[in-house]
């Protein structure tokens, strides 16, 4: 019996060619069939191939493994199919001891294997497939289709009958379960193995990264790239004569060009430091390359053929896979596939495409050039960036050299198919295409490209390229935008560009302006019409002094000086105002308007006693309006807004607020292209992109600086409804001194000298509003009703305060309202002993202490303002102790507690001033 017989080992190339009447010999006879056999055998595995045809799957349930029907070739040439689905039910130990074939020994010795079987007739001992161990034991195994052939020799020859004697061949089909660790061998013959795709390593390109945005300067970013650039060159040349030595037999070369490659790109690497407008560029072509890269050996997966394969790589069996599968889809290293002679392949388009994109690699490499500084910047639709290049459009630094080999004949595979290369855009398209779709493609349909292409800007004045942009932009309704990005750090040497986000903030200032003109016209109306009422009145002789200094100087007079001065004051602090935003002047603003302010405050004091209003005069709005102080609050919020923006406008102030710039080469729909410059020439250096529009749109110069156009006359104003004389009214009356005595004549002398002073005290109150404005609002009250409290007379005010010889002007002024307001409540308290009160009197009284009260704390924190603590025989000290009586007969709880718990708090911020807080404790 012989074993291992396999057909394509003992080739025959001779036989007997027989004769008439010759008697055959058994040798004879053999050799020829053998002959026809291998040459059948030879047919299937060279001229077709071996493997897996089709079919041949395994499934596994609880009870069954089934194999589907198909068909397989083995590399003896051995046709192995199934005409139908088959059902193993049992499992058991299979012995190869006919056949003894070499791959299932292993040092001497059978590897463990077991055998499918439908049924256990031959097998009584046969394991069910549901008592085996389940889908964990079977997922450790491999399934093998077998044919164990082998020569058998009944000898059965008896007495001088030899009619049956001769050998059987058997070919027996058996599929085979083994554990998938025994299999390595197996695993290592395949033809699969010698697949080129596997002997190629992937190639990625690394991204150049910013951290930290430590880019401050053009070389920083040179080098930044130069360092990703040379790192790829150096893995491209480790890698080419690999594509070249594993894949030569496809390819066709006569000679390895990847030798010369890996020389240009070498050269190409070592030129960036002496031309730093082409790093970009050099990278982009890497990219390209890289990507070529790989998409050439994507395509070696499906596209080899061999040719002659070995008979002894797989000559008796076929591996049918894993019985249990871990990925449906992935390729299953345990099972062949079929692997195909050159005759069914040397027409497929995978093996051309092979070679296109081999072919596509050495043009890139021999055509790329960093392109020469040029007028022309163009705007090219593309495809998205992980599109496969040959469908993107063709970059800008590769070289077209004549019609014949150009870089588009071999760009795309499928437009070279169908001789549609010139129908490739790129920035050069003109120089092999006519065609209006590829040499003006904006003005054709771009719904289906989702990039752009940005070429021609390097090296160009920024502002120029900008404005070229997005002339290109607008010109054809494009779906991008574009910014500019200073390199350097040094914001002094920024371009000049609008700021972003800052056009509420200058409207604002406009309205600002606007509003100040209104109240200021308003000012100049009622100061003119104030002046003329009060020239024209005819009990001028009779006004009031009020505050006036000089007694010689009336109050007619006064008003006419101060009404032209103010005017004066409104007129240039107008004509600043009217100004655009950076031609106003925030200076003169400063300087003037307090002096406006200093003149109107002087005119509605001195003007206090003589006029009677419905509303709050402009005079008074003015004074109060502390809006003007707003300009300066503006002016920095937007100094400091502004160099925040100039800090964006730099690369690393935009790398902080946009971490996701890329260099693209240009920019995808939607996104915002980013020109680089150098603070040097103002020429671009380098291009990002986002892709997202960014930055807030520029603000519009003539919507924020347009003048106010106001009419400052008069007469104007005089028409204008929305002023505040033709919506109020007011009017100048005589002596209070006068009236007041024509009113209470009858009285008797004392009620009368009292009711003086309390004149007096009334016009104190005037006078001290604006040095003491913090209480004016209650000071009010008491001007309203003070004169109601007279009437029940007999009064005799005192000496509250003596002659407390106070240093500070503020607390005089605080001592003597104190002691006024105490003459008035001492008054209360005798009418409501004498049982003569009046809820007035309740009303005033809780006035002054509301009143007082405040004055109190003012005049405690001024002490406590001192560096130095107060001595018991200080003015300071009498003067709490003297308030101290006061405070004692107020009887508003919610005046005491005010009072009490502002001195608990300076108490709490008092230092070390003993003597100070004990004396405030007594409150």
């Amino acid at each position: 019996m012989e074993t291992n017989y396999i057909k394509l080992a003992n080739e025959i190339n001779s036989y007997t060619y027989f004769e008439k009447d010759q008697v055959l010999t058994s040798k004879q006879l053999n050799e020829i069939v053998q002959y026809l056999d291998v040459q059948n055998r030879l047919t299937r595995t060279k001229l077709f191939g071996a493997g897996i045809v089709c079919g041949l799957e395994l499934s596994l349930t609880k009870d069954f493994i089934t194999l589907s029907k198909g068909v397989s070739v083995t590399t003896d040439g051995d046709l192995l199919h199934f005409n139908e689905d088959v059902e193993f039910k049992f499992i058991t130990s299979f012995d190869d001891k006919n056949a003894k074939y070499p791959p299932f020994i292993s040092n001497n010795k059978q590897i463990e294997i077991f055998e499918l079987l439908t049924d256990n007739k031959k097998a009584p001992d046969a394991k069910l497939i549901s008592q085996f161990g389940g889908e964990d034991e079977f997922s450790k195994m491999a399934a093998v289709l077998y044919n164990e052939s082998f020569l058998f020799d009944p000898d059965i020859c008896t007495g001088n009958n030899c009619d049956n004697m001769g050998q059987i061949q058997n070919n027996n089909l058996k599929v085979l379960l083994i554990r998938k660790n025994l299999l390595i061998d197996l695993i290592s013959k395949m033809p699969d193995a010698q697949n080129p795709y596997h002997k190629i390593p992937d190639l990625f390109i690394e991204r150049v990264l910013f951290p930290d945005g430590k880019i401050n300067n053009q070389d920083q970013l040179v080098e930044a790239y130069h360092k990703v650039i040379k790192n790829t060159v150096k893995n491209l040349n480790d890698q080419f004569p690999k594509i070249y030595s594993n894949c030569a037999e496809i390819l066709d070369y006569k000679n390895d060009p990847t030798k010369a490659w890996g020389s240009r790109l070498k050269s190409i690497a070592e030129s960036i430091s002496s031309n730093d407008l082409g790093f970009q560029y050099v990278y982009d072509f890497l990219c390209d390359l890289i990507q070529t890269y790989s998409e050439f050996k994507e395509e070696l997966f499906d596209a080899m053929s061999f040719c002659s394969l070995d008979y002894k790589l797989f000559p008796k069996h076929v591996l049918l896979g894993s019985v249990v599968k871990e990925d449906e889809f992935a390729k299953d290293p345990f099972r062949h596939g079929f692997y195909r002679s050159p005759l069914l392949n040397s027409d497929d388009t995978k093996i051309q495409r092979v070679k296109y994109l081999f072919k596509r690699l050495e043009l890139m490499i021999e055509r790329f050039s960093v392109p020469k500084r040029t007028e022309t910047l163009k705007v090219t639709p593309s495809q998205s960036l992980n599109s496969k290049v040959g469908i993107k459009a063709i970059p800008y630094y590769y070289k077209f050299e004549g019609r014949e080999g150009t870089i588009n004949n071999f760009w795309n595979y499928d437009h070279s198919l169908r001789l549609k290369s010139n129908m490739i855009q790129s920035f050069n398209a003109a120089q092999y295409s006519d065609h209006p779709s590829v040499t003006r493609p904006l003005n054709f349909d771009l719904s289906a490209h989702e990039f752009f292409r940005v070429e021609g800007h390097m090296g160009k004045e920024v502002g120029q390229a900008e404005e070229d942009l997005n002339s290109i932009i607008k010109k054809y309704n494009l779906p991008i935008k574009v910014t500019t990005v200073q390199i350097e750090e040094d914001t002094r040497h920024l371009r000049p560009r609008p700021g972003y986000n800052l056009s509420w903030l200058k409207n604002y200032h406009y309205l600002l302006r606007r509003d100040m003109i209104d109240h200021l016209q308003n000012l100049k109306l009622f100061n003119n019409n104030l002046n003329n009422t009060i020239q024209e009145s005819p009990d001028s002789n009779n006004l009031p002094q009020g505050a006036l200094k000089d007694p010689s100087i009336n109050i007619t007079k006064y008003t006419k000086d101060s009404s032209k001065k103010l005017n004066d004051d409104i007129e240039a602090n107008v004509n600043n105002l009217k100004k655009g935003y950076s031609k106003f002047d925030h200076h003169t603003l400063k300087t003037k308007y307090p002096i406006l302010l200093e003149n109107a405050a002087s005119v509605n004091k001195n003007t206090k006693n003589v006029l009677y209003s419905s509303a709050f005069t402009p005079i008074e709005n003015i004074i109060s309006n502390s809006k003007f102080k707003w300009f300066d609050w503006i002016g920095t919020i937007l100094k400091e807004k502004e160099e925040d923006d100039k800090k964006k406008q730099t690369f690393k102030g935009f790398l902080s607020e946009h971490p996701g710039i890329d260099h693209t080469g240009g920019v995808s729909k939607g996104g915002t292209f980013v020109l680089v410059y150098s603070s040097k020439d103002k020429k671009v250096t380098a291009d990002f992109s986002l892709p997202y529009y960014c930055c807030e749109a520029e603000v519009d110069d003539k919507e924020i600086e347009r003048e106010i156009d106001v009419d400052n006359d008069i007469s104007v104003l005089i028409k204008d409804k929305t002023k505040w004389n033709n919506l109020n009214d007011f009017q100048v009356y005589i002596s209070k001194d006068f009236e007041f005595t024509e009113k209470f004549k009858n009285l008797d002398e004392k009620l009368f000298d009292f009711s003086g002073k309390i004149e007096m005290f009334d016009h104190k109150i005037a006078s001290q509003k604006d040095s003491l404005n913090v209480y004016s609002g209650n000071l009010d009250i008491l001007n309203g009703n003070i004169r109601q409290i007279i009437g029940g007379g007999g009064f005799k005010p005192g000496d509250f305060m003596g002659d407390i010889k106070l240093g500070d002007s503020h607390l005089k002024d605080s001592a003597g309202m104190l002691s006024r307001m105490n003459d008035i409540l001492d008054m209360l308290n005798e009418k409501e002993k004498g049982g003569r009160s009046t809820p007035n009197d309740a009303e005033v009284r809780k006035g002054i202490e509301k009143t007082a009260s405040d004055i109190l704390i003012s005049s405690f924190e001024k002490i406590n303002d001192r560096t130095s603590d107060i001595t018991d025989d200080s003015a300071e000290a009498e003067f709490i102790s003297k308030t101290k009586e006061m405070f004692d007969k107020f009887k508003d709880s919610a005046s005491k507690e005010k009072v009490r718990n502002n001195l608990t708090s300076l108490k709490n911020n008092s230092g070390n001033k003993n003597t100070f807080i004990k004396y405030i404790d007594k409150f």
